[in-house]
C-alpha cells in the first residue's frame, strides 16, 4: 500500500517537470492542478465515510431537505444541481472543488513556498489526502484561508475579510481567520516558550477537570449555535473520535525546531517568521483543545498547514544535500502515518 500511494503521488511532481522542458512553466502548473485534482475527484465513496456522507449531503441538498451546512457548499451544489444530476452532479462537485483548491494552493506555493518540490511533497504526503480527498470543505476552506493570511501579512485589508469571509462560507472554523493579530502579538521566542507552557498548563487543567470543562464547552456551542461543537461532544460520549494521537504533532514539532535552531539563516524572512508562528499557534491549539480530539484536528491543521511553506522556504536557506533529506524525511512520516494510522483509506 505505502508503495503504491508513494508512487501515485510522485506522478503531479513528475509530469509538471516534463511539462515544464517540453512547453512552459505555465503549462507545467496547470497540469500538475489538471492531475492532483483528477485524482482527488475520482475516488471511491468505498475508500472512506467522507465521500459517502458527501454524497448523502448533496442529495439531501438536492431534495431540500433540512441539513446543518455552510451556506458556500450549499449553493454550489444548488448550483451545479440546477443543470446536472446523478453521477454527472458528483463528478463536477468534486472536480470543481478539488481543481479551485488545488489551483490555488499551487499558486501559493509558487508566491511564498520557495522551493516548488519541496511544497508538492510535502503537501501530497498528508494535507491533500486528509483534505483535498476526504475533508473537501476544508480543503478548499483552508486555500481561502491562506489567501486571507498573507493578505494580512502584506497590509491588503480588504482581501483580508473577503478571503477569510469566503473561508468561513465553506467552513466554519475558518472564523479563526480573525486571529492573525495573533501571529504579529508573538515577537520572539521567549513570549512562545511562556504562551506555549500557559497552553499546557490549561490543557492539563482540562484533561483533569473533564466533564466540567466538556460541559461548559458544550453550553458555549449551543449558546452561539455552532451545532459541530455539539455533535463532536455527542460522539465524544459515544467513544467516537475519543482518541487523540500524538505521534500526528511529532513532525510538525520537529519542523518548528528545526527551523528555530536555523534562525540566524533566514532572520531577514518576514515571511518565514510569519510562518512559524502560524506553526506554533497550531501546536499550541492542538494540545489546548485534545480534550476533543475531533476538534483538536480540525483546528489545529488550519495553523499546520504553514508547515509546508516553511519546508519549501528552507530550500532558500539550507544546502541542496541536506535540504532534500529533511523533506523525505518530514513527507515520508506523515505518508506513513496517513496510509496506516490514520484510517482514512481503510474501507469504509
Amino acid at each position: 500500500m505505502i508503495e503504491l500511494y508513494a508512487t501515485w503521488l510522485m506522478l503531479p511532481t513528475l509530469l509538471s517537470r516534463f511539462v515544464q522542458r517540453l512547453f512552459s512553466k505555465r503549462a507545467a502548473f496547470w497540469a500538475a492542478v489538471l492531475v492532483v485534482a483528477t485524482i482527488a475527484a475520482t475516488q471511491s465513496p468505498d475508500t472512506n465515510k467522507d465521500r459517502q456522507t458527501y454524497n448523502f449531503l448533496i442529495d439531501a441538498i438536492q431534495d431540500y431537505d433540512q441539513i446543518s451546512m455552510e451556506p458556500g457548499f450549499y449553493l454550489l451544489v444548488r448550483l451545479l444541481g440546477s443543470v446536472l444530476e446523478g453521477n454527472d452532479l458528483y463528478a463536477a462537485f468534486y472536480f470543481l472543488v478539488a481543481a479551485v483548491s488545488i489551483a490555488i494552493k499551487l499558486r501559493l506555493f509558487e508566491i511564498y513556498g520557495g522551493s516548488m518540490f519541496g511544497c508538492l511533497l510535502a503537501f501530497l504526503s498528508y494535507f491533500f489526502l486528509l483534505q483535498d480527498i476526504t475533508q473537501i470543505r476544508t480543503g478548499l476552506a483552508i486555500a481561502l484561508l491562506y489567501l486571507c493570511w498573507f493578505s494580512y501579512a502584506e497590509g491588503k485589508t480588504r482581501n483580508f475579510w473577503l478571503f477569510g469571509f469566503l473561508a468561513s462560507m465553506f467552513h466554519v472554523s475558518c472564523v479563526l481567520f480573525v486571529v492573525a493579530p495573533v501571529f504579529r502579538a508573538l515577537k520572539n521566542w521567549r513570549q512562545c516558550t511562556m504562551v506555549g507552557l500557559a497552553v499546557v498548563s490549561v490543557a492539563a487543567v482540562g484533561l483533569v477537570a473533564g466533564s466540567p470543562v466538556l460541559g461548559a464547552i458544550d453550553l458555549i456551542g449551543r449558546a452561539v449555535g455552532i451545532d459541530k461543537i455539539v455533535i463532536y461532544l455527542e460522539l465524544l460520549d459515544e467513544g467516537v473520535l475519543s482518541e487523540i494521537t500524538p505521534l500526528r504533532l511529532i513532525p510538525h514539532t520537529l519542523l518548528l525546531v528545526s527551523t528555530a535552531f536555523m534562525w540566524r539563516r533566514w532572520r531577514k524572512d518576514t515571511l518565514m517568521s510569519l510562518l512559524t508562528r502560524i506553526n506554533f499557534v497550531g501546536i499550541c491549539a492542538f494540545i489546548l483543545l485534545s480534550p476533543i480530539p475531533a476538534i483538536a484536528y480540525r483546528v489545529s491543521d488550519l495553523f499546520l498547514f504553514s508547515g509546508i511553506f516553511m519546508i519549501g522556504r528552507l530550500g532558500l536557506y539550507v544546502p541542496r544535500l541536506a535540504y532534500r533529506p529533511l523533506v523525505v524525511g518530514y513527507t515520508g512520516f506523515f505518508l506513513v502515518y496517513t496510509i496506516q494510522f490514520s484510517g482514512l483509506f481503510h474501507s469504509a
